[in-house]
């Protein structure tokens, strides 16, 4: 089974989605053997997408189609390889629920931030392109300097004018990009 990152915010409509739809991009631009899907601590399950968060979306040629939201479940999170949330709150929610998940559960913004401080990724086995990543990270989590309490956590934009929902995207899109830099030597790779 390929690597496959679980991406985790409240109600799986505005920022888990908007992060699953842009990595699956990302992925797809590189050709990598990597999976990704979303849910929410606390969504209701069969949701569509929230439309400003589909609307920042499409801005950068994203389509949606008949993606539905789902809750986050003890499953889903064994069967992910790396759960990536969208606050340290819905991070502590993950590992509640599998607290074997602790060691491979982060905020995005902090697993961006640790993917910054990886000089390179060169796996030897582009079927490990995944766990190469994540170990690297593990790796130098200790040695990154710490930063404020919920400098890692992702502004919530429900409720909020189109401009929050883009701010959003594009911090999600800086976290993406930091581990494509990571992923794409090995996607490159004859």
């Amino acid at each position: 089974m390929p690597f496959h990152v679980l991406l985790v915010c409240t109600a799986n409509q505005c920022r888990s989605p908007i992060a699953e739809h842009i990595l699956r991009q990302r992925l797809s631009d590189l050709g990598l053997p990597l999976t990704a899907g979303s849910a929410g601590t606390h969504a209701r399950g069969g949701e569509p997408i929230h439309p400003l968060a589909e609307q920042v979306l499409r801005e950068r040629s994203i389509e949606v189609d008949d993606w539905r939201s789902q809750r986050v479940t003890p499953a889903l999170i064994e069967r992910a390889d790396v759960v990536l949330t969208a606050a340290t709150a819905h991070r502590r929610n993950v590992v509640a629920l599998v607290p074997q998940a602790a060691a491979r559960t982060f905020t995005i913004v902090q697993f961006a931030r640790y993917a910054a401080a990886v000089d390179r990724l060169d796996p030897t086995d582009p079927e490990h392109v995944g766990i190469g990543l994540l170990s690297a990270v593990q790796a130098v989590r200790g040695d990154v300097q710490p930063v404020a309490a919920g400098a890692d956590d992702l502004l919530d934009p429900i409720g909020r004018p189109i401009r929050a929902f883009r701010a959003c995207r594009n911090r999600l899109e800086a976290s993406i990009d930091e581990l494509a830099r990571l992923l794409a030597p090995a996607a490159s790779r004859p």
